[in-house]
């Protein structure tokens, strides 16, 4: 049988601006649509409902939506969890709709990895198929975002289990050191452990740079 790879992102369009902002990271995405302001809006936000986000204010040129905490970030890692809003401003044009998105996330003491980046911005640029009446993958988004979550998971366990029995040679060869160097407890067990939580945050990095590449901004 042969094996089938996981799906990937799709490349973000060029006119799509990604930016930092202080502890924020902003994205935005402008579009055309043939249709009128009203049905544009309509189906712009039953699209964003579908991808989690919860309307915080509507009228018929504007919409505010939001989706995630810093809690939830912290807690529930995936991309969808981040704190995020939505601000959608709506503009008659000829023949149709002007659309400007405008995505900001909250980065405070979170990471934005390129995997992350690569699927917020697929979920803005299809939100314009969506709105033209066209089929919009949202089974392959859905994965995408538990793909993270998954990802993160696994290579915090890989660092957890390589520190673990690393913690055997290290109690093994330091302590004694500590011990001639008249370092007693509570002191010598504080500083093992710190060697501890050092070679697991060392490995954690590694780990995460490998299976979700960030992204500096």
């Amino acid at each position: 049988m042969s094996k089938v790879n996981p799906p990937t992102p799709q490349m973000e369009a060029p006119s799509v601006a990604v930016r930092r902002a202080g502890q924020f990271m902003e994205l935005h995405w402008q579009f055309h649509t043939g249709e009128s302001v009203e049905t544009t809006r309509q189906r712009l936000q039953e699209y964003f409902r579908r991808l989690g986000y919860e309307t915080v204010s509507a009228d018929p040129s504007r919409l505010v939506m939001k989706r995630g905490s810093l809690w939830r970030a912290m807690f529930l890692y995936a991309p969808r969890q981040l704190a995020a809003e939505l601000r959608i401003a709506l503009n008659p044009a000829p023949n149709g709709t002007e659309v400007a998105l405008n995505l900001q996330l909250n980065r405070t003491g979170h990471t934005i990895y390129e995997i992350e980046r690569l699927l917020l911005i697929q979920e803005l640029t299809e939100s314009a198929r969506y709105v033209a009446g066209e089929s919009v993958d949202f089974i392959r988004m859905d994965y995408l975002n538990r793909e993270t979550r998954v990802r993160y998971f696994v290579a915090l366990l890989l660092a957890g289990a390589i520190a673990f029995f690393l913690t055997i040679p290290v109690f093994l060869f330091v302590r004694p050191i500590l011990a001639g160097w008249g370092i007693e407890s509570p002191w010598r067990g504080a500083i093992l452990g710190g060697i501890i939580g050092a070679i697991f945050g060392g490995l954690a990095w590694l780990f995460l740079k490998l299976m979700l590449k960030p992204q500096k901004f």
